[in-house]
């Protein structure tokens, strides 16, 4: 009967401690400018240029503020990001005039955040993420099908899992003591390969088969497309909206 009394108390202390804190929770989306970060692509110069690229994400967000100034927060974000691609022809790769191409991935994205600040803050934390769709697509050009016939899902392209890093600020503009709307700026930024594919639709793989066939006609080239620094990690910049509901102090 002890052992009830005090499991009861303890209860009762940290049910009344956390309703005198702040709990909030709502929902959130964001509209975001999205890079596929390669530098397999980036020195290639012409023939893989990138394009402007946006994406956007949105989901659910929660949160516990320890103190007035301090608390944690988790997002379930779904999170739809790539990059866009022009290019002028290159003929050893089967590309025979100028072209586009696209390239996307969909993840379910976790962030576990620290948040500085009461309604004014600073957010930053870690990323886990989770692979849920890919596609690639030629959007024009001429190409042959036989070195570029890869459009459509490409999602075993990508690794499964990845994480990466958060940092954002913003700002709760209330309504009521109870419900603000939520604007931001977040920046997000893979802390590992994810795999993925190039301009050409080509993963590390056949862009590595492809230098060796190049290395056979061109003896002092055996890095033609970029196999030996072929390394995605996706960058954005977001600008979120929202609308949170708090309970507590």
């Amino acid at each position: 009967m002890k052992k009830l009394f005090v499991t009861l108390g303890l209860l009762v202390f940290l049910g009344n401690y956390l309703f005198s804190q702040a709990l909030y929770g709502g929902l959130e989306g964001a509209f975001q400018n999205t890079w596929l970060m390669n530098k397999a692509v980036f020195d290639r110069g012409a023939s893989q240029d990138i394009d402007v690229t946006f994406g956007q994400n949105y989901g659910i967000v929660a949160g516990f503020m320890v103190s007035e100034s301090f608390g944690v927060e988790i997002n379930f974000l779904y999170n739809h990001m790539g990059q866009k691609y022009v290019g002028e022809a290159d003929f050893a790769a089967g590309i025979f005039d100028s072209y586009s191409s696209e390239s996307f991935i969909n993840t379910l994205d976790i962030p576990v955040l620290a948040r500085f600040g009461k309604d004014a803050f600073f957010n930053i934390g870690p990323v886990f993420s989770m692979t849920q769709a890919a596609n690639f697509t030629y959007t024009s050009g001429t190409y042959s099908t036989e070195n570029n016939n890869l459009q459509g899902d490409n999602k075993d392209k990508y690794v499964k899992t990845f994480f990466g890093v958060i940092m954002g600020f913003g700002g709760d503009i209330h309504i009521t003591k109870y419900i603000a709307i939520r604007a931001g700026l977040r920046f997000y930024y893979a802390l590992q390969d994810i795999g993925g594919v190039n301009a050409y639709g080509w993963d590390d793989a056949m862009t590595e088969t492809k230098d060796k066939e190049y290395f056979v006609t061109h003896p002092d080239n055996d890095d033609h497309w970029g196999h030996k620094e072929f390394s995605t990690s996706p960058l954005t910049g977001q600008l979120r909206l929202g609308v949170v509901f708090k309970v507590g102090k």
